[in-house]
């Protein structure tokens, strides 16, 4: 609930930001606001939608994209 509250923020300072909807669209679901997500998501496709291969691209291509898998791999089954 936390997060969703700095989503809506962000959201109200970036109406337009494709990558705030996407992931306030994941939060929602998650809190079981189903139609709030489909609204986000759906306002991402008015805005153009998201061609996912061509992210997921330009992310290997980041200088810290290798690192960060290294990291995001290893922690698989840690606990905080």
């Amino acid at each position: 609930k936390k997060a969703l509250k700095h989503f809506n923020h962000g959201i109200r300072y970036c109406p337009n930001d494709k990558a705030l909807l996407y992931i306030r669209g994941l939060c929602r679901y998650e809190l079981g606001d189903e139609n709030g997500a489909r609204k986000d998501w759906n306002r991402i496709v008015d805005l153009g939608g998201i061609d996912f291969r061509k992210t997921a691209s330009v992310l290997k291509e980041m200088k810290g994209y290798a690192e960060m898998a290294e990291i995001l791999e290893n922690s698989k089954g840690m606990t905080k």
